[in-house]
């Protein structure tokens, strides 16, 4: 793949920033706070039952936490309050995958980057901006700025077009079998799926990776 890409396109959550990590250091931080009364057993308990109820983020938080504090006799707290005190700390604890930054930096030096991601835009903008992301890339979109959120083609199209390439010359890397991967392949993009427990392998997908480092075994073919 020496003469292609010219530009790699990203999303943003299980492709660059490791979202259950990240909210496992949430979760640990509300239980400590709001439920210190309780032992550590039921805190793990109490996370990996959010993360379930969670739906890899796609769940609405108040009805998640809702079904999480009944689920769980002695847990005094209103769901409301809960989810409005994740939307204004996840950004404060989010992390990256391993050695992405490395490889954002040495991809920068040759390609063209941009990331498309879905979300509330301040929440995603203070994610990008607390992991340091922003100088990698050369266009950063966020679904419902003034774009259609994926798996919409219109946000693809606007990134090809603030990158300065065609379809032809770009390749998407994401988790999500259809908001990154479907969409992009119904752009004319080449598509990377990252392997993830929360999706099933597309059966469009032009190439399987298992984190981004191993995109260079991509790229030197």
């Amino acid at each position: 793949m020496n003469s292609f890409p010219h530009a790699i396109i990203f999303d943003l959550d299980n492709t660059l920033l490791d979202r259950d990590t990240s909210v496992r250091r949430l979760l640990t931080q509300q239980w400590l706070q709001f439920f210190p009364e309780h032992n550590c057993v039921l805190k793990d308990a109490f996370i990996e039952k959010f993360l379930r109820e969670d739906n890899n983020g796609y769940s609405n938080k108040v009805e998640t936490y809702t079904r999480v504090l009944r689920h769980f006799e002695g847990l005094t707290a209103e769901p409301e309050f809960l989810a409005e005190h994740f939307r204004g700390e996840i950004s404060n604890c989010v992390v990256c995958f391993e050695s992405v930054k490395d490889v954002l930096c040495k991809l920068s030096d040759t390609y063209k980057l941009g990331m498309i991601t879905n979300g509330t835009s301040d929440i995603q903008r203070s994610k990008i901006n607390t992991l340091g992301l922003e100088s990698y890339f050369d266009s950063i979109l966020i679904g419902g700025e003034g774009v259609a959120a994926k798996p919409s083609g219109e946000i693809f199209e606007k990134s090809l077009e603030q990158l300065g390439v065609k379809a032809s010359q770009a390749i998407m890397v994401g988790d999500h079998d259809v908001n990154d991967i479907q969409a992009a392949s119904n752009c004319g993009i080449k598509t990377v799926w990252i392997r993830n427990k929360y999706y099933a392998q597309p059966e469009c997908c032009d190439y399987v990776i298992s984190n981004v480092s191993e995109l260079f075994s991509i790229l030197d073919r």
